[in-house]
């Protein structure tokens, strides 16, 4: 799990008006001006996320980070973050179905 990935994702969620599809569009641009990484309230929720990651022990990927599946990336809207438990490898081997 890359944090610095998670805590833009995260900056970006808590953005007002700022949805998944723009959110992929600022991503793609990268238009990273557009949101305020330093804001309190995004390092707060980065501390709890990574609390409750780190409680239920599951794994995260970031559609910023190389291990995201990449036909999912490919999709008009796709999940910014994935839950996941194990090895992601196994769940995205080839494709989405």
């Amino acid at each position: 799990m890359n944090v610095d990935n998670l805590k833009k994702i995260l900056a970006l969620k808590n953005t007002p008006k700022i949805g998944d599809v723009k959110a992929k569009k600022i991503i793609e641009a990268d238009h990273w001006s557009e949101v305020d990484l330093d804001h309190l309230k995004v390092n707060e929720i980065l501390e709890k996320e990574l609390e409750l990651i780190n409680k239920n022990k599951v794994s995260v990927v970031t559609l910023l980070d190389e291990d995201y599946p990449k036909l999912l990336k490919e999709i008009y809207d796709p999940p910014l973050l994935l839950y996941y438990y194990g090895d992601i490898k196994t769940y995205f081997p080839i494709g989405v179905v």
